[in-house]
């Protein structure tokens, strides 16, 4: 969404130790498959090292996409959004190794200076600063824009870690819940991306059980009263409504 999204920053995580598995992926692949709770580590990690101040959503009902996020500031200004552009619920049957970005002549920090300054590289080049990858999700329900039964979404991969080990246990997830925000503008206009720098991506346990670790702490807090795939299905499905933040 286009006035409540704020741009993840590449923060380095704290560094992994160990090797995945190799197994069958979900699409037949023989690409490794690793522990899904490397990932989660790695999401979480550079969640809690990166200094950005922006709006979240507090519960993971209000990340919903049928849920429009009303902001009023100290001097009077109001701003409308939503977190999320679509809710998904399937099996992830393939992650691939899409590109390496470089910055060149830009601060990836900066706001424009992404598009003027990159520079699109080989997953794993070494000038690589930030690496992306793609995640294809066999759809079983979703809720929101309306989408084809293979959901395809950016990921980015934190920096600092082994990205190989991180697509890893991207695979071991399989079954997945994920809340997407659709780029508007620039050169990935209309991808979609995990909200919540990736903590976004979530699993789906034993009894529809969710689990959305890479939130770190907060993930009790977060999930408060939405812990199940079913419980998510029937918020997500619910007319629209406004919520004041």
């Amino acid at each position: 969404m286009a006035n409540l999204r704020t741009r993840g920053l590449l923060i380095a995580a704290a560094a992994l130790a160990g090797a995945a598995t190799t197994a069958c992926g979900a699409d037949g692949s023989s690409a490794p498959v690793g522990d899904p709770s490397d990932a989660y580590r790695a999401i979480a990690e550079m969640r809690a090292g990166s200094s950005l101040d922006a709006l979240e959503p507090r519960r993971l009902v209000d990340a919903l996409p049928n849920r429009e996020i009303v902001v009023r500031t100290d001097a009077g200004d109001v701003a409308k959004g939503r977190f999320s552009d679509v809710v998904a619920a399937g099996r992830i049957v393939s992650v691939t190794p899409h590109e390496g970005i470089a910055y060149p002549d830009a601060d990836p920090t900066a706001p424009g200076d992404e598009e003027a300054g990159v520079e699109v590289l080989a997953f794993d080049d070494p000038k690589a600063a930030a690496r992306v990858a793609l995640v294809a999700l066999d759809v079983d329900w979703s809720a929101g824009e309306e989408v084809g039964r293979t959901l395809e979404f950016r990921l980015a991969v934190p920096a600092g870690i082994d990205p190989d080990r991180f697509l890893a246990g991207i695979r071991g997830i399989q079954d997945a819940v994920v809340l997407l925000d659709r780029d508007e503008a620039g050169r990935n206009k209309g991808a979609y991306r995990p909200i919540l720098n990736a903590a976004g991506l979530g699993s789906v346990g034993v009894n529809g059980a969710l689990s959305f670790d890479g939130v770190g702490a907060k993930e009790l807090e977060f999930t408060a009263g939405m812990d199940t795939i079913e419980a998510l299905r029937t918020a997500a499905t619910r007319p629209p409504t406004t919520v004041q933040y």
